[in-house]
């Protein structure tokens, strides 16, 4: 694991997906695309799935200290990340907060972790 400041929230660690899309594999064509972004609150990116050094985000996601890191189940690093998604909720529990929530699936023990972080 890196040295990032930030721990997740929520890490669940599941057989299906909790975030993406259950059909994710055959709704997508493309490894990640941006699906969703009203440009000022919510950006949703998902695909069949990128390597997180490959993702758009993982800029971004380093900028603010926030690890998209291997399985939660067996730690191996190569796993393929299948959704993210940046919200700035308005009418949340955390309103005002930023809310970043990554979902990787892991090829190895076929399950999916899912991190949300609220800065």
């Amino acid at each position: 694991m890196s040295n990032f400041s930030f721990s997740p929230q929520e890490e669940v660690v599941t057989p299906q997906p909790t975030y993406a899309k259950a059909d994710y594999l055959t709704r997508f064509t493309f490894p990640c695309r941006l699906t969703y972004s009203d440009n000022a609150i919510t950006s949703i990116y998902e695909g069949t799935g990128i390597s997180p050094d490959r993702h758009p985000l993982q800029r971004q996601f380093a900028m603010l200290r926030l690890p998209i890191w291997g399985c939660g189940s067996c730690n191996k690093p190569s796993v393929s990340v299948v959704y993210i998604c940046f919200t700035r909720p308005l009418t949340d529990d955390f309103p005002g907060d930023i809310i970043c929530i990554d979902e990787v699936f892991c090829s190895f023990c076929e399950v999916y972790t899912g991190r949300q972080f609220v800065l």
